[in-house]
């Protein structure tokens, strides 16, 4: 099981008779990762892991993006909403993260906006436009922002942009 797994361990596994599984890490956008182009080995083959995927409209997208290659999809819904939901036993890594976000944490309402990245969005303005900007500000008094970077804006001079550009966007 593995996130976005080398075509070249797939092509291996699958001669070796041993599973491989994508486990789906994010919106299905039907770029890089998710088209047809990345699973050609050769011009006669294409080789897919299985995939293990959130919901139904999420198989439905990727059953259309692959077509008429039908690899095996697997719904198992969210793992990281599960484990955040209904955590069972002793946890230690979600309970240090409640406590983090519960020290965060000021007002009633929290609204997480998490940033996405790909094909259209180059920068972190790409993803918080002005209107969304605008609704930020409007709402600062009554709701509590959490901003999340995709993990691609995180490092390196997309991260200092990013964070250059939420500086000077939300002051205070």
């Amino acid at each position: 099981i593995s996130i976005h797994p080398n075509r070249d361990l797939i092509v291996v596994c699958r001669n070796l008779n041993i599973g491989v599984y994508d486990l789906q890490h994010g919106v299905i956008s039907g770029e890089n990762y998710y088209s047809k182009r990345v699973w050609e080995v050769d011009s006669k083959k294409i080789v897919f892991p299985d995939f293990l995927l959130w919901d139904q409209s999420s198989e439905i997208k990727l059953k259309k993006l692959l077509a008429p290659y039908s690899p095996s999809f697997y719904i198992i819904g969210n793992p990281w909403i599960r484990r955040l939901s209904s955590k069972t036993g002793n946890d230690i890594f979600i309970d240090n993260l409640k406590l983090e976000f519960e020290k965060k944490i000021t007002k009633k309402h929290c609204i997480l906006l998490t940033l996405q990245y790909g094909k259209g969005i180059i920068g972190i303005e790409d993803t918080i436009n002005d209107y969304l900007i605008d609704i930020i500000h409007a709402l600062r008094l009554d709701c509590q922002w959490l901003i999340k970077l995709h993990p691609a804006q995180c490092t390196g001079r997309e991260y200092e942009y990013a964070i250059l550009f939420l500086k000077n966007k939300f002051k205070n």
